[in-house]
């Protein structure tokens, strides 16, 4: 995708990346690593029971605890509701489909991908198995079969505003900004609600350079969700775009303290330092992204091109 100029804004005006990338490039490697900041956010709240049998209630009962701990952040607890609403009901596709988002946020796409394709066994047409699916592919940055999940969830079901901000993440994530902004403001125009939705907006907007519209955005979210790090992620590239490092530095610290994203906000944070000249903290913040991320991974290979761009010639942060 083409670099976009910088100009003057605010108190200043953000500085270009060492060598050839520009501001834009950058946001496309976070969006890739933290789009999944609004790609994973929940699908939305089911009822399990489909049926009369005890065991089918009981089963709706875990469903929806599980979505109430997954909202509170509790993976580990959703998915033990999750495995025993399966075990009750395994003949339910919604169920499978939820527990798919919660295997995905724990880290288990192979096992999130399984229970998509279980689910759309039992039930072809299930717009959640399709979204889910869409999300552990995202995660994977397979970001085409993502958007072809996503496009025939929203077919199926276009009143569900998470297919539309997941879709948006993903259409970010590929350079497709205008595709991107159509999609966060369609799930924002269903359910105003969503943060991620907001967030994903500033990102786009950060893109566009337009700078003070994604601060707003950001503290939008910031006011539905005081505690995602997605938003404050967002309203710290948008605080760097305007040329505010301090601002940036404050809000990437508390997105790490939050929720790291696998490391990539202290790679956020790493551009926030070499653009304040502090190329020790850089290094420092290089090397725990990559401890984060870990061998091997789809992160890992953000936090090496990121890596590369930022510190140029310097000594790497870890061998």
């Amino acid at each position: 995708m083409p670099d976009p100029q910088f100009a003057p804004v605010g108190r200043g005006h953000l500085s270009p990346l060492p060598r050839k990338k520009g501001f834009g490039y950058y946001v496309s490697l976070f969006a890739a690593a933290l789009g999944v900041c609004v790609v994973a956010g929940l699908w939305t709240t089911l009822r399990g029971a489909t049926g009369p049998s005890r065991d089918r209630r009981r089963a709706g009962e875990l469903n929806d605890q599980a979505v109430a701990e997954l909202k509170g952040g509790d993976v580990k607890r959703a998915l033990h509701s999750l495995n025993e609403a399966a075990r009750l009901d395994p003949k339910n596709p919604r169920v499978l489909a939820n527990r798919a988002f919660a295997r995905t946020k724990a880290g288990d796409i192979d096992g999130a991908l399984a229970d998509c394709e279980a689910a759309l066994r039992l039930n072809p047409s299930e717009a959640l198995a399709f979204g889910n699916r869409g999300v552990a592919r995202a995660a994977r940055h397979e970001w085409p079969a993502a958007k072809a999940d996503l496009d025939r969830a929203i077919a199926l079901d276009a009143s569900n505003a998470w297919a539309w901000a997941n879709r948006g993440a993903v259409r970010l994530v590929t350079g497709d900004l205008d595709g991107a902004l159509a999609d966060f403001n369609e799930a924002l125009r269903r359910d105003d609600g969503i943060s991620e939705a907001y967030a994903g907006r500033a990102m786009v907007r950060v893109q566009k350079g337009e700078f003070e519209p994604a601060l707003k955005d950001a503290e939008d979210a910031l006011r539905r969700n005081a505690k995602s790090a997605d938003a404050l992620g967002a309203r710290a590239l948008a605080h760097l775009a305007l040329g505010n490092p301090k601002e940036a530095e404050a809000d990437v610290t508390a997105a790490i303290e939050i929720d790291d994203q696998q490391g990539m906000y202290h790679l956020l944070r790493a551009r926030v330092r070499v653009f304040a000249g502090d190329l020790q903290g850089a290094n420092e913040d290089i090397a725990a992204a990559r401890k984060a991320a870990g061998e091997g991974t789809p992160g890992r290979k953000v936090v090496e091109e990121v890596a590369k761009e930022l510190l140029g010639t310097q000594e790497p942060a870890e061998k």
